[in-house]
């Protein structure tokens, strides 16, 4: 362990105005927080690889995509014109 660097950090720190401190807080909560997501993704990959026996799933993102839409626009016109249900 490299005391000297850590204390020479903890000097640093301590002379940083308030402002500074929330700045540093921020950045290193937001590196947990991106390593916490990298960690649930790449466990759900290997759940999906291990249901599915490593095959890629066959899956046209185009075609869902336009398929998500038209139910959304089914949702939306239902709502807004009950009548046109038939």
């Amino acid at each position: 362990m490299n005391v000297k660097l850590i204390d020479s950090l903890v000097k640093v720190i301590a002379s940083l105005s308030e402002a500074e401190r929330n700045l540093l807080h921020q950045k290193l909560n937001h590196q947990q927080t991106w390593q916490v997501s990298q960690r649930r993704l790449l466990a759900l990959h290997q759940r999906i690889q291990s249901s599915t026996g490593g095959m890629a799933l066959d899956i046209q993102t185009e075609d869902l995509i336009h398929q998500q839409r038209q139910q959304r626009d089914q949702q939306l016109t239902s709502l807004c014109l009950p009548e046109s249900n038939a």
